[in-house]
């Protein structure tokens, strides 16, 4: 496990050495609300990326109640100045899978 967390920080390191091309992040309200979520973005053109985020909720809350929810949104986005920087033209659409069950 170790080689693959130290494999994966020396390949974060040589895409920032070369610049951004890739961000990796998180939403920390859904965290707050116990939902799991990463998101990554890609550069595709100069002033093009293209946007992914996964979210789950796999947690029981008590023994009769439970919410199961998977949540994808894939974005493009159009960069208006800088690329990660400033403002952004985007088109996402959302795939969304919720279930609640009380025994």
């Amino acid at each position: 496990m170790k080689r693959v967390i130290c494999t994966f920080c020396l390949f974060l390191i040589f895409l920032s050495v070369r610049g951004q091309n890739l961000g990796i992040k998180t939403n920390v309200l859904y965290n707050v609300t116990t939902t799991l979520n990463i998101g990554t973005e890609i550069v595709l053109f100069e002033k093009i990326s293209w946007d992914i985020s996964v979210s789950y909720n796999p947690w029981e809350f008590s023994k009769h109640k439970r919410m199961r929810l998977w949540l994808l949104q894939p974005e493009i986005r159009y960069w208006t100045d800088q690329m990660f920087n400033k403002h952004f033209l985007g088109l996402h659409i959302i795939w969304r899978t919720i279930q609640f069950q009380r025994n």
